[in-house]
């Protein structure tokens, strides 16, 4: 239990830092490309909804593996 805790902690806030981060940049890009504003309304969402859904598989993929070997106490992928 100790084990996913300090993996939450860790891990969790830098995987939502790294979200925003790519959208940021996504946005900065397609201002500088000219995009008008429309991009945002229908566009911008559905990839954000990609990124957070990837990172979301991520996460619990990582999680279940931790679980999934309880004797083991390093985060290793299979």
């Amino acid at each position: 239990m100790k084990n996913f805790m300090t993996f939450s902690m860790i891990i969790l806030p830098a995987i939502l830092f790294i979200d925003i981060i790519i959208m940021i940049i996504m946005g900065y890009v397609t201002s500088i490309l000219g995009f008008t504003n429309q991009i945002y309304e229908c566009t911008y969402c559905m990839i954000a909804k990609f990124v957070f859904l990837i990172s979301l598989a991520g996460y619990l993929f990582v999680l279940l593996n931790i679980y999934s070997n309880p004797k083991n106490n390093t985060l290793s992928i299979k």
